[in-house]
């Protein structure tokens, strides 16, 4: 009889762990897709803010995409239940998962200041948006979008030479 009861418990005991295993496994994939869905609509953020607002669009659009897909994913309901053994395992492995859903909120931040930085450094080097107006600003070098450049020739004819507007052949 002691015998059974050692094998049913032994038993529950594996069923148990093997659950928060699988739990464990599940809410770690569920943060995984989230983080890719944050990084392409913090990647589209970038881009169009950049485009309408400068280094300082991208760096709010950025943040906000990032942001956007962490709050309507919902990847933070995953999580591992207490089960019937190892209670103290359980809880330690909520914590982690607590801890790290946590710091996406930095993270967020971070996102949009390195694509602001990005879309600086980018935006001086070739010139865009207010670093194609002598004596800008800094106000206007942050908010002025890419697409309002006075250096972008835009009637070039094929075979004419884009800085000089004479002809290559």
């Amino acid at each position: 009889m002691a015998f059974m009861y050692g094998a049913r418990h032994a038993g529950a005991r594996a069923q148990d762990s093997s659950d928060k295993r699988k739990q464990l496994q599940e809410a770690q994939a569920a943060r995984s897709r989230q983080k890719g869905k944050m990084s392409l609509w913090s990647t589209i953020g970038s881009v169009v803010g950049g485009a309408f607002g400068g280094p300082l669009g991208a760096a709010l659009l950025g943040g906000l995409g990032s942001a956007g897909a962490d709050y309507f994913d919902k990847a933070e309901r995953k999580t591992v239940d207490r089960g019937l053994f190892d209670k103290s395992e359980a809880q330690s492995l909520r914590d982690q998962l607590a801890a790290a859903d946590e710091a996406e909120g930095m993270e967020h931040v971070m996102t949009g200041l390195k694509s602001g930085a990005s879309a600086y450094a980018f935006g001086s080097g070739k010139e865009l948006g207010g670093f194609g107006t002598e004596g800008a600003s800094t106000w206007d070098k942050l908010s002025k979008p890419f697409w309002e450049n006075k250096n972008v020739v835009s009637n070039v004819m094929p075979g004419q030479n884009v800085y000089t507007g004479t002809s290559l052949g």
